[in-house]
């Protein structure tokens, strides 16, 4: 073969090599940092993904959600957080581990009074058996175990632990349930079959049908806040921060 043949054999053949490796370092390519594989994404309350966002203030100001117009909702490593207006999210993305434990902190404290269990739902312990309960937070909502063992076993599979949570919330808040009347629509529970019985965190929400489930986690806040029939003209409170907690816990 002479030499320019030569030349553009060699050519054709070191193309035909580095297109294919391009392609597959682009697929298997990850991002440098930790803060680039947990960037927030911003989503409309129609495209949330997990478990609403429970709580009724925003994180960054502490005022109310609602209060300065429609929520600003972000996804954090597949978690709903929601802001009090668009100002508030910078914030967060320059220190989310600091507000992530002030969140997890407000939603234990909001959480565990009516925590449906009285025993670990890995192990089957009674809870305080073996020390002070292991307080969790996962997508938003209060996990309490018997040692921190049992977390591994949990993450495993949460929906099925969280199936048998939301299992005892009913069974313990539905026979008390204060509202005759849908929170959503304002329909009498019953008039359109059974009522949807929907736990958001460990509270127990009855609601008139199933479309009402899609407007109560555009703005979980909103219906929080609604008055039982005892406490007609107030206005529900965020209760105080609790003790120290890791991302995810407490009593870390």
């Amino acid at each position: 073969m002479n030499r320019p043949l030569a030349l553009l054999a060699a050519l054709g053949l070191l193309l035909s090599t580095a297109i294919p490796a391009g392609v597959a370092a682009a697929e298997d390519s990850q991002p440098a940092t930790p803060e680039a594989a947990a960037a927030p994404t911003e989503l409309s309350p129609e495209a949330k993904k997990g478990n609403p966002y429970p709580l009724t203030t925003c994180p960054v100001s502490g005022e109310p959600l609602g209060a300065m117009g429609d929520p600003v909702v972000i996804e954090y490593e597949g978690r709903e957080i929601r802001f009090c207006c668009p100002s508030c999210e910078a914030p967060f993305k320059e220190d989310p581990t600091s507000f992530l434990i002030k969140i997890n902190e407000q939603l234990i404290e909001q959480q565990q009074p009516t925590y449906p269990l009285e025993t670990c739902v890995v192990s089957g312990e009674k809870l305080g058996g073996m020390g002070e309960p292991f307080d969790y937070v996962h997508d938003n909502r209060l996990v309490r175990f018997c040692c921190r063992a049992c977390v591994a076993e949990f993450q495993s599979d949460p929906a099925q632990y969280f199936e048998q949570i939301d299992q005892a919330v009913i069974e313990a808040q539905r026979a008390d349930y204060p509202l005759a009347t849908c929170v959503v629509s304002g329909e009498t529970l019953g008039d359109h079959g059974e009522p949807v019985d929907y736990v958001l965190g460990t509270q127990l929400i009855r609601l008139c049908c199933p479309a009402c489930v899609a407007e109560l986690e555009k703005n979980p806040a909103k219906y929080l806040k609604q008055p039982r029939p005892e406490e007609e003209g107030t206005e529900a409170t965020e209760p105080a921060e609790g003790a120290e907690t890791m991302e995810g816990s407490a009593g870390a």
